[in-house]
């Protein structure tokens, strides 16, 4: 039974990858079209729509991908990830910021945990007025914290919020940008980690509280 859900849900991601892929060559036309569009405002609102369904699919090809499953395993140091992105979102004028150690290693796929992580910080910092990421080094785990300060989720739209192509309330919306796949591919990547992650309300400052705890392989794990 387990395979055969398995399988099903394999085929519907392979068929969302297909048909976002095949949708790029009309949308490209479309662009070229847009541009003989007189009246500028009109432009303007077709191209501004043709950009925002470009994103979707881009988003859509990464969320569904199967070459990204496909990844080698090597060891990262999470720690300087997470304070490479952090800069990177400083300097692109948001304010971000890390606190804890400098340096933790995990072995995972670089390429989807960089994606994973970069998504979360930019829901963070689309949503909140400030973005703080922590990260906690134990044992048997990396635990990363990272807390918005803004409109945050109520919890009974945490599962929701996980859904693709979901968005909520109007105070997390289209207008402030994305794709609804932010958080979906973020999970996705951390459950294939043997990982887990929580949305939770927080409190003092009021915002959204994302925690992901990614498991440390044990030693006689191999690498995949």
């Amino acid at each position: 039974m387990i395979t055969v859900a398995t399988r099903f849900v394999e085929e519907r991601t392979n068929m969302l990858a297909a048909i976002s892929h095949d949708l790029r060559t009309p949308l490209t036309r479309l662009r070229l079209m847009a541009e003989y569009v007189r009246d500028d405002e009109q432009r303007s609102e077709v191209l501004s729509d043709i950009s925002e369904m470009e994103t979707m699919i881009k988003s859509s090809l990464a969320f569904g991908s199967a070459e990204a499953r496909r990844e080698p395993y090597s060891m990262v140091d999470i720690a300087s990830l997470l304070i490479s992105l952090c800069d990177n979102f400083s300097d692109m004028g948001h304010d971000v910021g890390y606190q804890g150690a400098d340096h933790a290693q995990l072995s995972c796929q670089p390429v989807a945990m960089r994606r994973a992580l970069t998504n979360l910080i930019d829901n963070g910092q689309r949503y909140g007025e400030r973005v703080n990421v922590r990260l906690q080094n134990e044992t048997q785990a990396i635990v990363i914290v990272i807390q918005d300060v803004g409109p945050g989720i109520a919890p009974d739209q945490v599962e929701r919020a996980f859904a693709p192509f979901q968005r909520l309330d109007s105070s997390r919306n289209r207008s402030t940008g994305g794709t609804g796949l932010g958080l979906a591919i973020a999970r996705d990547v951390i459950r294939g980690h043997g990982g887990e992650i929580t949305l939770a309300p927080a409190e003092t400052p009021p915002g959204l509280l994302v925690t992901v705890r990614l498991p440390k392989p044990t030693i006689d794990t191999k690498l995949r």
